[in-house]
């Protein structure tokens, strides 16, 4: 527990210092790869940055790449990619976890780990 709380602690270091981090989003992200993940944004949630998380989506397509995996294969946030091990989705609203989104979510699982 202590070294949790020091780590949150380093992170919140950061707060309204985000050019100070050390890595970037797409660089966590690609250390998933090979695995599925679904990143996921609600229009509305600014703070998270949608338009950014998906360009960090796709900044680490190469690490699927890498593994002879499709990467990010959707043409824009809209149009959701089930089929492929790194996919965005993005739904209209608040930051919540809602419905809509859980219907997404095992949609997602259930294509990535062979419910079709």
């Amino acid at each position: 527990v202590g070294s949790e709380m020091c780590i949150r602690d380093r992170f919140k270091s950061f707060n309204n210092r985000e050019t100070f981090l050390p890595v970037d989003q797409h660089g966590l992200i690609a250390l998933i790869a090979p695995r599925s993940i679904l990143v996921t944004n609600a229009t509305e949630d600014t703070w998270a940055d949608p338009e950014g998380t998906f360009k960090a989506v796709k900044a680490a397509s190469p690490a699927w790449q890498l593994y002879g995996l499709s990467g990010l294969s959707q043409a824009s946030p809209q149009q959701t990619n089930y089929d492929t091990p790194l996919a965005y989705h993005i739904r209209e609203g608040v930051h919540s976890v809602t419905a809509q989104d859980w219907k997404v979510f095992i949609r997602y699982a259930d294509r990535q780990f062979g419910q079709r």
